[in-house]
């Protein structure tokens, strides 16, 4: 959802920003929408009046980058420690799967 309201400045985030745009495509995107929105004085709960906040600022590019200097290394470990569905689902099955095995 995120990505399709951020879609006017995610090129600029991606560049900018590139840990920061990472975890927009994850399940810390609010977290990375918090980050943003405080970089610019806007309210994570309004992302479409945040996109023009972002549009409207010629400092934009060096905000995002100065977010991502910041908080990129902590982004980087909250992204590594993230199971993603896929995988939850695949450890479930293969211990469900041994424990059935194991009882025969």
């Amino acid at each position: 959802m995120f990505n399709i309201v951020l879609k006017d400045i995610l090129p600029l985030i991606q560049y900018s920003a590139p840990i920061i745009a990472s975890a927009l495509g994850s399940p810390i995107a609010g977290t990375a929408i918090s980050l943003i929105a405080k970089a610019f004085d806007g309210d994570s709960s309004d992302v479409p009046g945040l996109v023009s906040k972002v549009l409207g600022d010629s400092n934009a590019s060096d905000k995002l980058k100065e977010l991502d200097t910041l908080h990129g290394d902590w982004i980087s470990s909250l992204l590594g420690k993230i199971r993603y569905p896929s995988e939850i689902e695949f450890n479930l099955k293969v211990k469900w799967e041994s424990t059935q095995l194991s009882s025969l």
